[in-house]
């Protein structure tokens, strides 16, 4: 390892507003969740349902091609308690969780919310196969973000 103190280290912040598009796949996906529905993409050769939706069937590499309704129940698959602050996040604590929504194939990751305690408190009442449930923010307050649910537990 090369170690050089005659080097400084600057520290920059980055504002840039950026547009991009969604795709046809993502486009659809968002306008549903904007309406309280989460869908998956079904692929036709495995029938596995892809959430987040794909074009393409990972296992297959085939077009995926119609849209599954899925949930709002599920299950916990994996999570991870955030217990530092961010910028642009919530004040932690709170939970990331990746969840198996009922009519899924694979999980998809959101905020878990859950009555706050400390962080060990919050690891003793999570556990992977717990049951969880999509709950929609009020219909006003949607964005077509990912962030338009949330989990709880069931």
């Amino acid at each position: 390892m090369v170690q050089r103190d005659d080097l400084l280290v600057l520290g920059v912040d980055w504002h840039v507003h950026y547009d991009h598009s969604a795709g046809e796949i993502v486009s659809a996906f968002l306008k549903g969740l904007g309406n309280g529905v989460i869908q998956g993409r079904h692929c036709p050769l495995c029938g596995a349902v892809w959430l987040p939706p794909r074009a393409y069937c990972e296992r297959c590499f085939v077009a995926t091609d119609q849209w599954v309704s899925v949930g709002p129940g599920g299950v916990l698959e994996a999570f991870t308690i955030v217990g530092q602050k961010f910028d642009n996040l919530p004040e932690p604590p709170y939970v990331i969780a990746f969840a198996r929504l009922d009519g899924s194939d694979s999980s998809l990751a959101n905020f878990l919310t859950m009555t706050l305690g400390s962080v060990e408190e919050m690891a003793e009442r999570l556990a992977v196969g717990q049951r969880i449930r999509a709950e929609f923010k009020p219909e006003s307050q949607r964005q077509l973000r990912i962030t338009d649910f949330h989990y709880v537990l069931a």
